[in-house]
């Protein structure tokens, strides 16, 4: 998959035009994250700005077996919780630093092409979650359409 078609899938994902998911927007005082976050490897891990805003895909795949242990709660909590650490970290960076908001989407990429790239195509979306940096430079969660199961 080219880069620009990856782009564009992933502008289609965070306006919420491919992905048919709902969820509720999360309050603007949005409390601390719960769960420990995962250490994703940088190779599960797109990142592209989009239209003043970062888009960030995180592929939790390889963490598929340890999350099929939790409950749906705890499974989702860790995903969450993983979403505002590698928005917090990439919106951090000087490329990104004038980009208020960033969309993390979460999936699950089960397919590799024959020269062992991901498959995008049969991805698994969980959802999305929108993280916006306030006046203090944190940034807080101010949507959630995270619908996690972790054996999809």
């Amino acid at each position: 998959m080219k880069v620009s078609t990856l782009i564009c899938a992933l502008a289609m994902l965070a306006s919420g035009s491919a992905s048919g998911l709902g969820g509720a927007a999360a309050p603007e005082t949005a409390g601390p994250v719960r769960g420990a976050a995962l250490d994703v490897p940088a190779k599960h891990i797109v990142v592209a700005p989009d239209k003043g805003k970062l888009l960030i895909l995180l592929d939790l795949f390889p963490f598929a077996e340890q999350l099929r242990g939790k409950s749906g709660k705890e499974a989702a909590d860790i995903a969450t919780a993983t979403a505002a650490k590698y928005a917090d970290l990439y919106s951090a960076k000087k490329e990104h630093a004038s980009l208020a908001e960033t969309t993390v989407m979460i999936v699950y990429v089960k397919n590799m092409d024959e020269y062992n790239r991901p498959n995008y195509g049969g991805m698994v979306r969980h959802g999305t979650l929108t993280f916006k940096r306030d006046a203090s430079k944190q940034m807080k969660m101010i949507e959630s359409k995270l619908d996690f199961k972790a054996n999809p």
